[in-house]
């Protein structure tokens, strides 16, 4: 498959994971400003929606790929996780190649990496031994 195909099934498959995400977390923002008796947006008010999001987007990608190789975005792009090495993917490669997406999506190094590196990978999936190829 053609690199900027591979590219735009994972950048779709990415929009798609944070959909389902929001859909998760806008009750817990909705349920964290009723606790606060406040629907202004005060930045102690923001930061706790930011920790709430970062938190739900990270325990989705390390529940879905951990148990099932792919996320919702991956499953419907046709996409999977597989390991560069003879080893089983863990929990723990797969908490480290999640924790890197701050830098990939942060700084976009992820993106640029995945379309200039031999293997197609971002920080995160080169640290953790990982490649996110299409199913067979």
């Amino acid at each position: 498959m053609k690199k900027n195909m591979y590219f735009f099934r994972r950048w779709f498959a990415l929009i798609i994971d944070i959909i389902v995400v929001l859909v998760i977390t806008i009750p817990l923002v909705i349920l964290v400003l009723v606790n606060n008796k406040s629907i202004s947006l005060d930045s102690t008010t923001q930061m706790y929606i930011q920790l709430v999001s970062f938190i739900a987007l990270l325990i989705y990608y390390i529940i879905s790929e951990c148990f099932f190789g792919e996320t919702i975005g991956k499953k419907l792009m046709g996409l999977t996780i597989k390991s560069i090495t003879p080893k089983k993917i863990s929990f723990f490669r797969v908490l480290i190649r999640n924790l890197l997406r701050i830098l990939d999506q942060g700084l976009f190094i992820g993106y640029l990496l995945i379309f200039v590196s031999k293997k197609k990978q971002r920080i995160g999936d080169m640290i953790s031994g990982i490649i996110v190829t299409m199913k067979q």
